[in-house]
């Protein structure tokens, strides 16, 4: 999935997230990206980490 996104906008979101005061938040965001990676990333090989079926298209590290 590709999104595009405006660089002013990217720009703000890590300066908030990096902001003293938004560890929470950073770590509640770094889990739930990391998550959508690991979905897409098991969506697009037909597997997941250490799985091996039949419709596996690719390989990746864990």
């Amino acid at each position: 999935m590709h999104i595009e996104t405006d660089d002013a906008v990217m720009e703000k979101l890590v300066e908030v997230l990096s902001a003293p005061v938004a560890g929470g938040i950073r770590q509640m965001m770094q889990s739930a990206l990391n998550a959508c990676m690991v979905a897409d990333r098991r969506a697009y090989l037909g597997a997941g980490p250490w799985e091996r079926t039949e419709e596996r298209k690719d390989y990746a590290n864990p």
